[in-house]
Formats: C-alpha cells, structure tokens, sequence
C-alpha cells in the first residue's frame, strides 16, 4: 500500500497539496462533528427542534440544512448570552468583540476551538509525530474548512503563514508553499467563521473567485483530500465549482492527482480504488481513492517524497524573490543574503545582484525569448513576477507574428492593465494559429495524424518527428501533461533548443510552439475566467 501511495505521488511534477476537514481533528484532537457542535450551544430548546424546524425549509436545499440550523441556535444563544447572568463574565472578557458586533455564538465557539485545539488523543501520538514531519519538505501547502489551530500548532505558526477566509485569500500575494488557506475562518478570528447561512451565502457567491484562485494549485499538484466524507457539501460544492472550470478531457487528466483519503475502522478493507463524484452540471471528478485504517501509511508515503529546502526556506525564498522583482525604486545596491534561515542552518541559494536601477522595468524589457518559454515551463532559474512579463516582457519581445505563452501568466496576473494589445494578440489566437500553411494542407488532405502518447513517440522516432507530427495530430485529443512531459525530456536531452548563451538548434522554433500549444491547453479556461473576475472588480471600482 506504501509503495503503491508513493508511486501515485512520485508521478506528479510538484509537492502535493492537504486539502484537510474535519474528520482530521475529531480523529486527533476529538473534537466533534457539526452537528455535535451545534448541539453544545442549544440553550433555550433541544436540537431536534431545530433540526425539525430547518428540515422543513430545505426540502429543496438539503445541502443547507445545518447552516440553517446554525440560524436558529445562535439567534437563540445570542439572546441567552446578553439576558442570562451565567454568561456575565464571558460578556466583560468579551467586551471588545460585542463592541465589534461579533456574534457571541461565533466568539464562544472560538474560544471552544482555541481550548480544544491544545489537547491530542494520545493513542495517535505516533500518526500525529508522522503528519508533523510532513510539514517540513513533504507538502507544499494546505487548503482547510476547519477553524481550530491544530495545523498551525503542528507545522508551526511561524513556519506556514495561514490566510484565514476568502478574502485573505483573494487580495493577499500567495506563493503557493508554506501556507494554509483557513477557507470558512479560523477560531483566531471569530468573525471569520462560516457557520451560518448568511455566512454560508456569501462563501458561495465568491466561491467561483475562490474556484480561480486554487485552479492552479489543481492543474500543477496533486490534491489530497484528508479528513471528509464523500457526501461532504462542503467539498462537494468546491469540486463543483472547479468541474464549471475546466472541461471533461481536462477533468480526465487530473484523475491520478486527486487522491481522497477514506477512513476504515477494518484494516482488512484498506486498499486502493476509485471514486466517482457526479455533479448536476453533467461533470464528473475521478480521483484515486485510498481507504485506510492507519494513516501513518500516508504519511510515510508522503515523507519518502521530498524536496532539498524546506518549505519555509522556499517561501522565504519565493517571497523575497517576488519583492526584488516587483519594486520600481531603486536602492544603491541590493545586497547577498546569507543568512536566510533563522536558525542558521545551511543554505546553498545565494542571490548576487549589482546595481538595480540595471534591473526593474527596463530588466524586464531584456529578458530574451529563451528565458521567456524556460519560465514558462517551470525550467527557470529565476523568478519573475507574471505582471511585469506581461506589462514590460512581451510587449518588448512583441513582432506581430509570435505566439507567445501567455495564458498563464494571465490566469496568475493581479491587475486588468497587464492585459494590453500586445498580450491580447497572443490571447485572441487559437492552436490551429500555430500550424503552418503546409500543415493545414496536410491535415485537409491526409486527415489528423494519430499520436496515442507524444512521450514514447518521441522516444521511438526523435525530436523532430514527432514536433512534425504533433502539428499534424488532434490537438483535443493530445493529454498536456503528455505534452509538457516530452518538452522537458526533449531539453533535457537537447538543451540547445532554449539555450540562451549558446549556438541556436534547427527545431527551435517549433519546439517553442509546443510551449505555446501546451499553455492553450491547460490555461485558456484559467485565463479568461481571471479576465472576467479582474473586470468586474474594475467595474465595481
């Protein structure tokens, strides 16, 4: 089963992401399901009556029956918390929350969190060891529904930076390693907490924001989905949202990404299969489904795939390195850090830059179009802020003919003013802009040529054989990580192709193109969905 978990893991080209709920911390910390938390705080009626009161009006929402429940308690308990003399003490200690008009319901069930989130079951001391070396190289971040601290108080509060609620989320700079997305709030902000239907409506009308935001997160990594039941609304409603996002043949491929974790109280009955989520939109999400009594399998799993830093370092790293490349004022000289960690560990990631009025805008304008594709394909070594390459990058690189691989760089961009008629033209274009004039003939005579796997064809014919025939086959039918796969292979054996010092290679310009193409197949949907969001913030505006 080990094996088996570290070859789902071994295939993907990033860390994996902790997509975590509640099921994590009833298993470690005994906290207890939703409806167990709202019964803590039925004060004036038991909770059937609320239960009973709620079934009657989501008949035709079923989805929201407990956040409706939710309505009906803390209205309730409000009223109990500001009448009730047992409640005096807690309305002095919480005198600046009622002065914030916090909900009293929501402040109570933080403090109940924040207490609870100190306590462990220790007859899962042993998992518990695992999950937190985990955190050190192993994931690169984590998305969670949950508002206790169990997570920070395991990697570290100081070593993930948490984004608590949609709108951290949304209008922060994220770098996408040593993170934890708090989704529906955290204890350590009360009125942060998604519990309610109003709360539960205005996570639902910015979810498709939301949606965009992690996309990427599931088109590079593998997602794993630790500590929900499959008929969970809550993670249902997300894969939702990202199935309006993408289409059936992108769907397929993030089949062996998204990996469901599914507790087993036989460990007879662990194993490995899959599981089929169907949503009323017609989509369907595949993903890998692993059942499991003991969960230290996946966590040991997930510790035999690592990386060299720890994933503070790189998110300092990231960080700091988005910061030099973002600011337009200059300093005299921008001095090597070496001294990244703060416990002196050894590092060996040195940045020497000299001058920086030589670098900014104008740096941008001299980035070459080698530097450009080896970026886009994650084979950089160096970072650039998606903005400015599309602000100063290409239209500087701009001839009226190339196609460049944008759309990822748009799906990432903060701002509707990166988008300008330089970067629109590259936008407006479709994959059968990329075929040459003999190509299309080709294909009207011939038909499409047939290419079931662009890797073990390149290894059988070679690079410029299957470039040709890549050109001349379905584009639908082409599965991008297949695609990106061979670009990798083929500059690994070639580095010729985007070298940027050295003497040219004849296929260039072709294998550019397959950047091109693989950028349209994975970010079109991406990129005009982050369109349309940036231009309807210009217009509230």
């Amino acid at each position: 089963m080990r094996d088996e978990i570290i070859q789902i893991l071994s295939n993907a080209p990033a860390l994996p992401v902790l997509f975590v709920g509640s099921g994590l911390t009833r298993r470690y910390l005994g906290l207890p399901n939703w409806e167990g938390l709202l019964r803590l705080y039925c004060v004036k009626s038991p909770y059937e009556y609320y239960y009973s009161k709620a079934e009657r009006e989501c008949r035709e929402c079923p989805d929201m029956i407990y956040p409706k429940i939710a309505d009906y308690i803390e209205a309730d308990f409000n009223d109990a918390f500001f009448t009730e003399d047992k409640y005096a003490e807690n309305r002095k200690t919480h005198a600046e929350d009622i002065a914030a008009k916090v909900s009293p319901f929501k402040f109570c069930i933080a403090d109940y969190f924040k207490e609870k989130s100190e306590a462990i079951q220790e007859k899962y001391s042993d998992e518990i060891t695992l999950f937190r070396e985990i955190g050190n190289k192993n994931i690169s971040c984590i998305i969670t529904t949950n508002y206790d601290l169990f997570l920070e108080n395991n990697f570290g509060k100081d070593h993930f930076q948490p984004y608590i609620g949609q709108n951290e989320l949304l209008f922060s700079t994220i770098y996408e390693v040593a993170e934890i997305y708090k989704i529906h709030g955290c204890c350590s902000k009360p009125d942060s907490i998604v519990i309610n239907s109003h709360d539960y409506d205005l996570f639902v009308r910015k979810s498709a924001y939301l949606s965009s935001k992690i996309l990427t997160l599931f088109l590079e990594r593998p997602i794993i989905f630790l500590g929900y039941s499959v008929s969970d609304p809550n993670i249902r409603r997300i894969l939702r949202s990202i199935s309006e996002c993408l289409e059936n043949s992108q769907l397929e491929q993030l089949k062996k990404r998204l990996i469901f974790i599914e507790w087993t109280e036989d460990p007879k009955e662990e194993g490995i299969s899959e599981r089929q989520f169907d949503f009323d939109n017609g989509k369907t999400i595949i993903m890998e489904n692993i059942k499991l009594f003991d969960y230290s399998i996946l966590y040991s799993a997930i510790l035999d795939n690592t990386v060299k830093y720890d994933v503070k370092a790189l998110r300092r790293i990231k960080s700091q390195l988005y910061e030099l490349v973002k600011t337009n004022k200059p300093t005299e000289k921008l001095y090597v850090a070496t001294n990244i960690e703060d416990d002196s560990q050894d590092i060996d990631f040195v940045v020497g830059v000299g001058v920086y009025g030589k670098f900014g805008k104008v740096g941008y304008r001299g980035i070459k179009a080698e530097e450009l594709y080896l970026y886009a394909i994650g084979q950089s070594d160096l970072q650039y802020d998606d903005d400015m390459i599309l602000k100063e990058a290409i239209p500087y690189l701009y001839n009226g003919r190339t196609i460049w691989p944008v759309r990822q760089f748009v799906s990432r961009c903060q701002s509707i003013d990166c988008i300008n008629d330089k970067v629109k033209f590259s936008l407006d274009k479709t994959s059968k802009d990329l075929l040459s004039f003999a190509q299309k003939e080709s294909i009207k005579k011939r038909g499409y040529t047939g290419l079931p796997c662009v890797v073990d064809y390149y290894r059988q014919y070679g690079l410029s054989k299957t470039i040709s025939t890549i050109f001349t086959s379905d584009f639908s039918k082409i599965n991008p990580d297949d695609l990106l796969q061979f670009i990798k292979l083929a500059l690994e054996d070639e580095p010729a192709l985007l070298s940027i010092t050295g003497k040219g290679h004849q296929s260039r310009s072709n294998f550019k193109k397959c950047i091109t193409l693989w950028d349209i197949l994975v970010y079109s949907t991406p990129a005009k969905q982050r369109i349309a969001e940036l231009s309807d913030d210009s217009n509230v505006s």
